[in-house]
């Protein structure tokens, strides 16, 4: 037989052995990397992740424009630019806030109130922003403390404007 007839005829039988054995065994072609006929749903797939990873990453972008917002507060109220309650308006405010904010703020802070668990948060920050500073923290920490129970004892809540 021809050399150039052979070739071909060779390339067909196992062209139908391959696709026998795909026929077969689909599973071996997509172990492989190699199922093209699901490159729709990859791509759609791909794009769903994308899109997912656009959302975390604005997400991410939130807390941590949040985080820092609450540093320069807890700053603000460590060095007395700000009095507690003042602060607490401002966390409130501050935008971005994550589904479950209250609700963690209730069962971490144990406070009467929303506002007295956003008191609360703000003292819990202090000691971890001076911690350089042992004594200082204590002396803040006391002096922040006072000024929630003065609070407290005056009105029997805290209630922020």
């Amino acid at each position: 037989m021809n050399y150039l007839l052979r070739l071909p005829l060779c390339a067909g039988v196992l062209g139908l052995l391959l696709g026998g054995v795909v026929y077969a065994q689909p599973a071996w072609l997509a172990d492989l990397g190699l199922d093209f006929w699901m490159l729709s749903e990859y791509s759609r797939e791909l794009e769903r992740q994308h899109l997912r990873g656009t959302k975390l990453t604005r997400q991410l972008n939130y807390a941590l424009e949040r985080m820092l917002a609450k540093k320069r507060i807890v700053r603000d109220l460590i060095d007395g630019r700000s009095t507690l309650l003042e602060a607490a308006v401002r966390l409130r405010d501050l935008p971005y806030p994550s589904e479950n904010f209250r609700s963690e703020l209730r069962k971490s802070e144990g406070g009467a109130s929303d506002d007295e668990n956003l008191c609360r948060h703000l003292l819990s920050w202090v000691p971890d922003l001076l911690m350089d500073d042992p004594g200082f923290a204590c002396s803040t920490l006391t002096r922040l403390q006072e000024e929630l129970d003065d609070q407290l004892r005056q009105y029997g809540t805290v209630t922020l404007p």
